[in-house]
C-alpha cells in the first residue's frame, strides 16, 4: 500500500484472484474424474445423531441405491 497507494487494492485484490482462478482451471484440466462405479452416495447426518438415526439413514441409502441400481439397468 506504500508503494502503489490505496488505489492499487482493487487491481492487485483482483489479479489474485484472476491468478487462483487461473490456477484452478489447471487444476481440473490435471486431474482424473473418480468413476461412478467407486463413488458412494453421501449421508446427510449430523454428527450428534442418535445410532437409530444413522442406522435408518444407513438403510434408506442403501434402499435408495438399489432402486437407482434397477432404473439404470432398466434404462
Amino acid at each position: 500500500m506504500q508503494e502503489l497507494g490505496p488505489f492499487a487494492f482493487w487491481p492487485v485484490l483482483g489479479a489474485t484472484f484472476a491468478a487462483i482462478s487461473l490456477f484452478a482451471l489447471y487444476r481440473m484440466t490435471q486431474s482424473v474424474s473418480v468413476p461412478m462405479e467407486a463413488t458412494e452416495s453421501y449421508l446427510g447426518v449430523i454428527p450428534t445423531a442418535s445410532p437409530v438415526a444413522v442406522e435408518a439413514a444407513g438403510v434408506w441409502a442403501a434402499e435408495h441405491a438399489e432402486a437407482e441400481a434397477e432404473t439404470d439397468k432398466s434404462l
